[in-house]
Formats: C-alpha cells, structure tokens, sequence
C-alpha cells in the first residue's frame, strides 16, 4: 500500500466569514492514528490590523479540553492577505480528540474568512477501497474531495 493512503483528511471548519470577536471550533477523533496536522487557513477581509488567535487542545471525551498549544495568531498585512497556522501532533500517548479554535480579533468592522482541516496519518487501518478515499462526510453530508495518485 502506498504509505500516503494510510491517511485522512477531515474538514474541522467549513470556510466561513468571521465577524469580530466571533469564535469557531471544530474537534476530530484521532482513534487509530498515529500522527495528526491540524491547518487553520485565515483570510482577513476589511482591515489592516485585524488578527486572528488560534489555539489547540486536546480531550479523552470530547466534551472537556486542555490546551495543547495557545495563542498562535496571524496579523493581517493588508485585506485580502492570507495566513496559516499548522500544529503538528504526535498522537501515541495523548488524547483521542483534539479541537481548534480560532477566534477574530476584537477590533470593530474586523471581518474575516477562515477554514480548517486536520490530516490524520499513519493509521492502523487504511481504506477498504479507493470509494473510501474520495469522500469526506461532515455533519452527515458527504463532501466530494479529488484524489489524485502519482
């Protein structure tokens, strides 16, 4: 098996447009990896100083979280500039879930967009079939993803 199909990708936050002070999270099961990439992706869209602080944790229940890594934050340069915030986790030894969150900036009129995935590999089981590989499901909708092999 090409070692690159013992991974998953898992859309943590759909792309979304954050007001001031507004707070997003999403959490993943890690169960039966061995490695874990979380990317925040942060697009501010109205200032030149609007920020965004990200923070990660993780969790034996998913219900009570304990940050793992806190106050990553990405300062706009200009509307329209683009940041990314990537936390990588060894998973052999910690909790089952882990979660981000980010949180735009307080500044009054601050907007801005933000998504995240986390890429979960080296796991104990790869997919059943190629099917498995081209398809994530969030919050029971399946989202088509392009899997390309080289």
């Amino acid at each position: 098996m090409i070692q690159g199909q013992k991974a998953k990708t898992v859309l943590l936050i759909a792309p979304k447009a954050v007001t001031a002070a507004e707070e997003v999270t999403g959490s993943v099961d890690t169960a039966g990896a061995d490695y874990a990439e979380l990317i925040v992706a942060v697009t501010p869209t109205t200032t030149t100083s609007g920020t965004t602080v990200v923070a990660f944790a993780d969790s034996d229940d998913n219900t009570t979280f304990v940050t793992i890594v806190a106050n990553q934050t990405v300062t706009a340069g200009s509307s329209g500039a683009r940041g990314l915030v990537i936390c990588q986790v060894e998973l052999r030894g910690k909790k089952r879930y882990l979660r981000v969150t980010a949180t735009q900036n307080t500044t009054t009129n601050t907007t801005g967009a933000l998504g995240a995935i986390a890429r979960l590999s080296n796991l104990s089981q790869g997919p059943a079939s190629t099917s498995d590989m081209i398809g994530v499901t969030v919050g029971g909708a399946a989202i088509p993803k392009v899997v390309v092999q080289v």
